[in-house]
């Protein structure tokens, strides 16, 4: 788990999530896959507000 000391900007949210891909297509098939799918809805009623942010990472 990486923690970062920019709670000055958080906006009131308490969690953060990073998942990395392989490449784009990975990316692309994350979204609609049944499994993710499933659990975004087990999350209904648990969570008030989302924001997702991708972006690239360069290889060393």
């Amino acid at each position: 788990m990486n923690v970062t000391g920019e709670t000055d900007r958080i906006q009131g949210y308490t969690l953060g999530l990073r998942v990395t891909f392989e490449d784009q297509e990975a990316l692309r098939a994350y979204g609609p896959h049944p499994a993710h799918q499933a659990f975004v809805s087990s999350l209904d009623g648990w969570i008030d507000n989302v924001i997702v942010s991708d972006y690239p990472i360069p290889c060393k």
